[in-house]
């Protein structure tokens, strides 16, 4: 069979389906064969077009990662900075400014310079880290 494309889903109801033998056009579980359409060449090309570009950016989306992916993945490089003691990556995880409740105290670093410049691996392990 020459298909154009196989079954794409698109907000999980819509589908869209055309093969070259069959012609067929689905959507939302709906059947009608093109020929049925009065369309000349153009019009067709111009729909198949204004579709492709239609369900592209979702096509996108559903490679694209997922906000709770991304936040495991900066946890996990925090802890990773954290573990290896590079404050320089350590920084890297953080927005700015950043503001740390610790201690009974409130710091806040307007930047990953700021933030960098302090000791505080040495502290940590003064105190048995």
């Amino acid at each position: 069979m020459c298909h154009i494309g196989e079954r794409y889903q698109t907000f999980s109801a819509i589908h869209f389906e055309w093969h070259c033998l069959t012609r067929t056009f689905t959507l939302f579980d709906t059947q009608s064969t093109l020929e049925s359409i009065s369309m000349n060449p153009l019009q067709r090309l111009k729909t198949l077009f204004l579709m492709v570009l239609i369900a592209g950016p979702a096509v996108g989306l559903a490679k694209a990662e997922t906000p709770d992916v991304m936040a495991l993945a900066t946890l996990d490089r925090f802890m990773a900075a954290f573990n290896d003691q590079d404050i320089k990556a350590w920084a890297a995880t953080l927005h700015y400014p950043h503001v740390r409740f610790a201690s009974s105290q409130v710091m806040i670093y307007d930047s990953a310079a700021t933030f960098q410049d302090r000791s505080v691996f040495p502290a940590l392990q003064a105190i048995g880290w």
